[in-house]
């Protein structure tokens, strides 16, 4: 039974390795056309067409080759460098990023190959922009989520949660984000995933509150990110990360 048990999981984890490599193209096909795509991956045209449409999935060896290029050539990068617009006051349009699926489908694949064996628990984000990033790393390493929201559940009491805040000086106030401690145990590997990494506060609070409950900070991972403030918190616990698109500053 041990035998047919394992046999069963490691054809489910290579079935879910060819599904990823089949959406990842399909979602990229969204933003750069068949040429692109075949001289990126040495692909024929045909195996990229029925790749795409869904009619056949890659086999395991040809899957791990696809989101191994689209990791290592960037792919996500040149997508994001096209569609990323930085105003004259320094705003980034993430609002257009944190909720396309299209993209969201491709961060997923570079979360995948840059922490699968990372030994992830738990992913862990604040509310809201990164909730449907968070979901699909989540999902894609099949690990636990968890949410740091700004306001607390009327049915949680003092004793299932812990608080953060920090300060933010423009304007001038304080965010609160509250942890449920069933979501984060003493002991668990937490990834921390964000759509957009700025001034480092955020990530801060999440780091800290993970500290609270005895679990450990394992890396980050993020869509964007916007100068060089975030990198102190990562810098600090000498963890990996792993950005999409950095931008030098907004």
């Amino acid at each position: 039974m041990d035998f047919l048990h394992k046999n069963v999981m490691r054809r489910a984890e290579s079935m879910r390795l060819q599904l990823l490599a089949a959406e990842t193209l399909a979602a990229a096909r969204q933003f750069m056309s068949p040429s692109e795509l075949t001289k990126l991956f040495g692909l024929s045209p045909v195996d990229l067409s029925r790749y795409v449409s869904g009619i056949v999935v890659p086999a395991k060896d040809r899957a791990e080759e696809i989101l191994e290029k689209f990791v290592e050539l960037n792919v996500m990068e040149k997508i994001l460098h096209r569609i990323i617009v930085v105003d004259e006051k320094g705003v980034v349009n993430i609002a257009r990023i944190a909720f396309d699926v299209h993209l969201l489908t491709l961060a997923k694949a570079v979360a995948f190959m840059s922490f699968r064996d990372a030994g992830a628990d738990v992913v862990l984000t604040a509310a809201v922009n990164g909730v449907p990033l968070a979901t699909l790393v989540a999902d894609v390493l099949r690990v636990k989520l968890a949410v740091a929201k700004h306001e607390l559940d009327a049915s949680t009491t003092s004793a299932e949660y812990v608080e953060e805040r920090y300060y933010v000086p423009s304007p001038p106030h304080y965010v609160s984000l509250y942890l449920p401690t069933l979501d984060v145990r003493r002991g668990k590997r937490v990834l921390i995933v964000d759509d957009l990494l700025r001034t480092g506060r955020t990530l801060n609070a999440l780091v800290r509150m993970a500290e609270k409950v005895g679990a450990e900070v394992i890396g980050v991972f993020g869509i964007v990110s916007v100068g060089e403030g975030w990198k102190r918190a990562v810098h600090k616990l000498s963890i990996p990360y792993r950005i999409c698109f950095e931008l030098s500053g907004a």
